[in-house]
């Protein structure tokens, strides 16, 4: 619990630090409509910086679960996950949630993500019965969306200001981000339209 404190305080800390910095880099012609995505960002900071902690931590948490701090092998398989140094106790769904926003463009993720979490979900249950249903999933992931945006957003900022990184790389990782940045937004607006069942039943 010790640890989730302090994790959660520095995920702050960056957070806000990065907030302050991109309101610097976001008129770069990476971005579409950059006044839209800066007046967004800084409503749903807002709201992220004035929430109460989050409740009920349930099991160990990455952290920073993204495609970067995967291994695979020559033939795809998983090797090892690293770079733990923010890990924690929170929700089933936080290190998924995650995954899915830092990883995947926004048609995959709107159209898919269920998918993931029915094959984790139905994987936990082969091992042990578990207290939370398939539907808490999708509902705690539209409420750690947010989270994951915002926390992507320092790693966003130091991919745009590397010398490094191509411009066709940046141009993908801006679009996806600020993608999943509008559908935060429109979750925390109640303006995502959605008939709130598709995903269930994707194929």
């Amino acid at each position: 619990m010790e640890n989730y404190q302090v994790v959660s305080e520095y995920r702050r800390e960056s957070i806000q630090e990065a907030v302050q910095q991109f309101s610097q880099i976001c008129a770069s012609p990476l971005f579409p409509e950059p006044e839209k995505v800066l007046k967004e960002l800084n409503e749903l900071y807002i709201s992220f910086r004035d929430s109460p902690p989050e409740e009920a931590p349930q099991v160990l948490c990455h952290g920073q679960l993204t495609a970067d701090n995967l291994r695979f092998d020559a033939n795809g398989r998983l090797l090892s996950i690293v770079d733990w140094e923010n890990v924690h106790f929170g929700h089933p769904a936080y290190d998924l949630t995650t995954l899915i926003i830092s990883s995947a463009s926004a048609s995959v993720r709107r159209d898919h993500f269920m998918k993931v979490f029915r094959t984790y979900f139905y994987t936990l249950i082969d091992i042990r019965a578990q207290k939370f249903k398939l539907s808490d999933l999708k509902q705690a992931f539209r409420r750690h969306h947010l989270d994951a945006v915002l926390q992507g957003l320092p790693i966003l900022i130091e991919q745009i200001c590397s010398s490094t990184i191509l411009e066709a790389d940046k141009q993908r990782s801006a679009h996806r981000w600020a993608g999943a940045l509008h559908d935060a937004y429109a979750f925390h607006s109640g303006d995502f339209i959605s008939d709130d069942e598709q995903c269930f039943f994707a194929k």
